[in-house]
């Protein structure tokens, strides 16, 4: 039975979905923590300021690297949706004057 079980899944996803949300939850929680934390400790004004910065740049990487997994899943539904808007200009309903189709042209 192993084998026919291993085969249902594709070979990239062996993490779960729970087990991945719990991962993302996990790091904004620690991330608080540390933030609540941080004003307890004894920091020099510059080691203040260093650790601040450093929970910016981490904030900053935690927002790039949710940007990308979002468009890596527009990108996903769009590939398995033969109807999904392809761009710019079918999201916005379009920004060129309409096309003539043959229904439009008269009959001679």
């Amino acid at each position: 039975m192993e084998p026919r079980a291993a085969g249902k899944r594709p070979a990239g996803d062996d993490v779960p979905r729970k087990a991945k949300r719990k991962t993302n939850k996990g790091l904004a929680q620690c991330l608080k923590e540390y933030k609540e934390a941080i004003h307890d400790m004894h920091l020099s004004n510059e080691e203040m300021i260093r650790e601040f910065d450093e929970m910016a740049r981490v904030e900053d990487e935690v927002k790039k690297t949710r940007q990308k997994l979002g468009g890596f899943m527009w990108m996903q539904k769009s590939l398995q949706d033969p109807f999904h808007p392809r761009g710019p200009r079918e999201l916005r309903g379009g920004c060129r004057a309409p096309q003539r189709g043959f229904e439009d042209i008269p009959f001679v």
